[in-house]
């Protein structure tokens, strides 16, 4: 939405009537997000973007993660947590952020270099035994 408001800002519009005069060109595109492929209890997926906090966002659904006490993430067995707090400081955890998919997250550090990960990486995100590390 910037666009559009540095649009509305530029034109100096106070109200909006009508957007006809914001038209629609080359700019615009649709963005669609690659799929993970689900294989019974294993996600096969991607990383999409690794955020300013060093959260890495795949696109594993967050559904992937449900009745799990903790998986085995490219091999390395986490806890499933609903919130960072659910590990001690420095710890390793997979949780679902806001947006629906599964991230692998440090509680107070990055994620991207405790997993290793950057956009574009594989990731493969399995069940693991509740007590193995």
């Amino acid at each position: 939405f910037a666009p559009a408001a540095a649009a509305v800002h530029d034109a100096e519009i106070d109200s909006l009537g009508s957007l006809e005069w914001l038209e629609p060109g080359a700019a615009a595109v649709d963005l669609e997000l690659p799929a993970a492929e689900l294989e019974g209890e294993r996600a096969i997926g991607e990383v999409l973007v690794v955020d300013g906090f060093g959260n890495v966002i795949t696109n594993v659904p967050g559904s992937s993660l449900d009745g799990r006490d903790r998986i085995l993430a490219n091999g390395r067995s986490v806890p499933v947590g609903a919130t960072f707090a659910a590990v001690p400081a420095g710890e390793r955890l997979a949780t679902v952020g806001s947006h629906g998919y599964v991230e692998l997250d440090v509680n107070r550090g990055r994620g991207d270099d405790a997993f290793g990960l950057e956009p574009g990486d594989r990731v493969v995100l399995e069940p693991a035994e509740n007590g193995s590390d």
